[in-house]
Formats: C-alpha cells, structure tokens, sequence
C-alpha cells in the first residue's frame, strides 16, 4: 500500500499500517450526480469476505496455470457495469462471450456514435449562445420588455425553480409521526412503476 499511494499519488505514507488512520469511502456515481457513502470502519466480517474472495481467485489462478481447469470453467460476474466501456481487457471479457460476431452493424453503430457526439457538442454550443444572450439581455436594462432583431424578439425573465420532492425527508417526517413501519407501507402506496421499456447499450471493444 505505501508503494502504490507513493507511486500513484505522490503520498509518502508509514510502513506500519498502526501509524496511520484511513477511512473507506464508497463514491456511487450516476449519469446525472454523485453521492459518497462512508465513513467505513474495519469490520471483520467484510475482512473475511476480501480474503475469501482473494484466495478464491489465487486458487482459481493456480487451478488454470497448472492445466486442472479450463479458464473458462473460472466463475466469473455477468452483470454489465458502466466502466466496461473503458477496460483495457473488455475484448476477450468472459462477460461477453455469449454475444455473436455480426459486422455488418458496424457502420450503424459508428454512425449512431458520431450522432450522439454531435449531439453533445450541438447541446454545449446552444447552452453558451442562450447564456449569452441571457446575460446581454441583463445588461440592456429592458425589464421584461422583448428586444426586436427583425426576423427574431427575445427576452429574459426570471421563472421559479422545479419543486421537487425529497424522498429521504418525508420518510424522516413520517417516521417522527407515524413510525417506521407506517411510514415505510405508505411511501410503498403512494409509489408506482412506470411502463417497461428497451434499453440501448452500446459497448466500445478496446
């Protein structure tokens, strides 16, 4: 561990590991936010697990090298995750190897691809021309008034922010009032599942 901090961070950091006090974070990051989760204190029991789940995959490793399994006889996840995108070993990934290889999707996916970035660079190039103009606008002293410019009139004014409701305190309200379990079965009525949908997931093989 000193040796990777130093390496990769720059951190000089003791050899006894009783010298140093570390908490564990868990960072959960969405298309839209990011939310940290911790502090986490050692826990023996998810000790055990890391262990467990690192001697399985030493005895796995020794297991393939000396011939007594296949590597594909190794159990491994299945579920895909968001960062398979940039794994350096994503092509042969266990993961994938149910798929088929069909190329002639090739040229769509690429050309979807080009699309979306477009896409992004059109939605930036927008956001900073509407902000301009916002912010001209400000500076003219009009006052809610439109400002003519022949074929186009524009004006900005100030609109109220979208209410939203917060989930986590409400459930606090209704726990102080009602308790647990009340305030649990009724945010369950009062919550409903939209319709079912397909998803896209285009994957970059590197």
């Amino acid at each position: 561990m000193p040796e990777l901090c130093k390496a990769h961070f720059g951190l000089a950091m003791p050899i006894d590991p009783a010298a140093v006090d570390i908490e564990a974070w868990v960072l959960c990051i969405s298309m839209s936010d990011a939310k940290p989760f911790g502090p986490y204190t050692p826990d023996a029991a998810m000790l055990d697990l890391c262990l467990n789940t690192a001697e399985n995959l030493w005895q796995n490793k020794l297991a393939v090298v000396s011939g007594q399994i296949d590597i594909n006889a190794v159990a491994h996840a299945t579920g895909f995750h968001a960062l398979c995108a940039t794994c350096d070993w994503n092509a042969d990934c266990p993961k994938f190897h149910d798929g088929e290889h069909q190329p002639e999707w090739q040229m769509e996916l690429d050309r979807l691809a080009g699309l979306k970035d477009a896409r992004s660079d059109l939605d930036a190039e927008i956001e900073e021309l509407e902000s301009g103009l916002k912010d001209a606008y400000t500076l003219s002293g009009m006052a809610g008034k439109w400002i003519n410019t022949g074929s186009h009139r524009f004006r900005a004014t100030p609109q109220s922010g979208r209410r939203t409701l917060n989930r986590e305190r409400l459930h606090q309200e209704l726990t102080s009032a009602l308790g647990a379990d009340s305030a649990d079965t009724i945010l369950a009525r009062c919550e409903q599942e939209g319709r079912s949908f397909s998803r896209l997931t285009i994957n970059t093989i590197n």
